[in-house]
């Protein structure tokens, strides 16, 4: 799948145009919260009245990879989040204990519901075609972008809009206990929208494709290197291929990072949580990020030279599922 165009909004200020990631701040602080634009300059102020947070940042992230891709509109929306809307729910949640059940604004829940976010997306672009949420933990957004994969192996022709969107508020870091976590892992709690513009044929300004994604749950059993080696067999790709590996732990000491290392000795490894936080849809944020290192041939924090051609994304969320996504220049 070719990427035709790609939004990020994160901890960093991602949405400018000579962004590269060695200029970002690492976070100091538990919640990692996103570095928002000037919406108005993509959403008209009517609309923005009546958007959430995570909305927001959705439809934002949304209108400026179509910008990029030079398209007026898709042919399907997919996108993935791992607790939708979370800000309206804690509204809802918190009027439904202070009015005691009673005399309840429904507006808060209806805009609570996972869907919301591609749902707005699909009224603001006229897209009346296939619209998906996915809402797997940290599986949303790589189920959301296998769905792509087979819906344009159905559809040849079509372009497709695919996202992660996870949205973070004080009593969310409360409820995941923030600040121990941070301390443990060495890891803020993010937030973030990203989306991208996929097809089966390349533009001119198209840089980078999608070669592979794989899924598994984790285990202490798992044994790296032949799962990674499997899932490289099927994209005709051998491990001294891989220029950059985008690792999703948290501290460079982690298990996973060492095996990598061992694996793939001749790959720079970069963990990209540090950047973005852990959420649910923290790949997305790296698929992005592959994409970038592609386009700029820049590689942060930079061990071995090589010029990129292929990045391997390696993801954990809270060492539960994984997942592989293959990144190719073009």
């Amino acid at each position: 799948m070719y990427i035709n165009g790609k939004a990020c909004i994160s901890h960093q200020n991602s949405v400018e145009e000579d962004f590269f990631i060695e200029q970002a701040a690492l976070s100091s602080n538990p919640l990692a919260k996103a570095q928002e634009p000037l919406y108005k300059n993509y959403i008209s102020s009517t609309l923005l009245r009546r958007m959430s947070h995570g909305v927001k940042m959705g439809a934002t992230a949304a209108t400026i990879s179509l910008q990029k891709a030079g398209a007026e509109t898709v042919d399907a929306v997919i996108t993935g989040t791992g607790l939708g809307c979370f800000e309206d729910t804690d509204v809802f949640l918190r009027e439904l204990i202070t009015n005691q059940e009673q005399t309840l604004s429904p507006t808060a829940f209806i805009q609570s519901t996972h869907n919301t976010i591609a749902g707005q997306i699909a009224l603001i672009f006229k897209c009346h075609g296939y619209n998906l949420t996915y809402t797997q933990q940290g599986h949303s957004f790589e189920n959301a972008l296998f769905d792509a994969h087979l819906f344009l192996k159905e559809n040849e022709q079509a372009k497709v809009l695919v996202g992660g969107v996870d949205e973070i508020t004080d009593s969310y870091g409360q409820l995941f206990e923030a600040e121990e976590a941070f301390k443990k892992n060495k890891v803020a709690l993010g937030e973030g929208a990203v989306f991208f513009v996929l097809s089966n044929t390349k533009t001119v300004n198209t840089k980078a494709k999608v070669e592979g994604i794989s899924m598994f749950l984790y285990s202490k059993e798992i044994e790296w290197q032949k799962k990674i080696t499997d899932f490289l067999k099927e994209t005709n790709t051998t491990i001294s291929e891989i220029d950059v590996i985008l690792s999703g732990n948290y501290k460079k000491e982690d298990v996973l990072n060492e095996e990598l290392e061992k694996i793939a000795p001749l790959a720079n490894i970069v963990s990209f949580k540090k950047w973005c936080g852990e959420y649910f849809t923290a790949s997305s944020f790296a698929l992005w990020l592959a994409a970038l290192i592609i386009e700029q041939q820049k590689i942060p924090q930079q061990i071995k030279t090589v010029s990129v051609k292929k990045v391997l994304v390696v993801n954990q969320y809270q060492y539960s599922e994984c997942s592989f996504i293959l990144i190719s220049a073009c």
